[in-house]
């Protein structure tokens, strides 16, 4: 039997848990292959019912999530890509490369509808809830693009950077007022879209592998073994919890009662929160780079990794 201590503050999670396996590991609902590249970067369509999967290499391969079928490939970046996004709506990606391109274009004809060129490369993008707009990052800069009017230029966000820091992850709220930046420092900063507040936080030494910003508590992964738990509030102190394995990933289901724990063994652990009880661990082929609940339900969950393409596996 596996034993896993998590205890969050702010009243998230409390207790040790104990989690005693299947006779057999759960296997996958379905694998993605990447057309090229390693296929570390994947992403959930709104509805659910379609994937990209990029990362390494240029081409960017939409699937059908139900079947695993390659429906398209996107051919627009001619460098490799760095991160992929859909947005809301309607089924639209937004694909950055290590040129600084980013391109927003159709899943369903491959359209290109709109492209800007950074003056750094880019490392991350993401929507903001309502689609309207989307968050690009550099290791030194981040922007707000309207695409509401994608031909304006996206706007440089003036933000209060930690020194000697570079910036490895970029995520929005989940009710899309904030935008939480983590840096290879260990320091994280909540930047609140709507009033300007800045709000830094150092969580260590280690690097911020991924970010989570969910009901005003930040959730952390820098590849040590430990949950990082935040609420934003700059006096409130960080809580660590102590995991088996090194943390590489983290994501919260719609609704906020499941979390999904990625490590750098390849394996993805659910935790349900209102149970207090672990779920399935799931098997994959290489350090877990991200992991998504389905958004619609949160019935299946994927995970990329730093190789090997993306997995779904069923959330029961």
């Amino acid at each position: 039997m596996r034993i896993f201590s998590l205890t969050l503050a702010a009243g998230m999670l409390t207790g040790v848990l104990a989690f005693a396996p299947p006779a057999g590991p759960p296997r996958p609902r379905r694998e993605f292959r990447p057309v090229a590249g390693n296929g570390q970067v994947a992403a959930f369509s709104a509805a659910g019912h379609l994937l990209a999967v990029g990362g390494g290499a240029a081409p960017v391969a939409v699937f059908e999530t139900r079947t695993g079928l390659l429906l398209r490939t996107y051919t627009g970046h001619a460098q490799p890509v760095t991160d992929v996004a859909f947005a809301p709506h309607p089924d639209s990606v937004l694909s950055t490369d290590v040129g600084g391109h980013v391109r927003l274009w159709s899943a369903e004809t491959l359209k290109s509808l709109a492209h800007w060129q950074a003056p750094a490369p880019l490392l991350a993008v993401a929507f903001a809830p309502g689609g309207g707009r989307a968050l690009l990052a550099s290791a030194g800069a981040c922007w707000l693009w309207n695409l509401r009017a994608p031909g304006q230029l996206p706007t440089l966000l003036k933000l209060e950077l930690p020194a000697k820091s570079a910036l490895t992850t970029a995520v929005f709220g989940t009710d899309g007022r904030q935008v939480a930046l983590g840096f290879d420092s260990g320091a994280v900063l909540v930047v609140d879209l709507g009033t300007g507040l800045q709000t830094h936080k150092s969580l260590g030494t280690a690097a911020v592998r991924a970010l989570c910003l969910h009901a005003d508590t930040l959730l952390a992964a820098t590849g040590s073994p430990d949950l990082k738990s935040w609420p934003v509030i700059a006096e409130a102190p960080v809580a660590a919890q102590r995991l088996p394995q090194a943390l590489t990933a983290v994501a919260v289901a719609p609704g906020g009662r499941v979390l999904a724990l990625g490590f750098a063994t390849g394996e993805t652990m659910l935790w349900n929160r209102n149970a207090n009880q672990a779920g399935p661990v799931f098997n994959g082929p290489a350090p877990a780079r991200r992991v998504q609940f389905q958004p619609e339900g949160g019935a299946l969950l994927l995970a990329s990794y730093e190789s090997g393409g993306a997995k779904t596996w069923l959330v029961e």
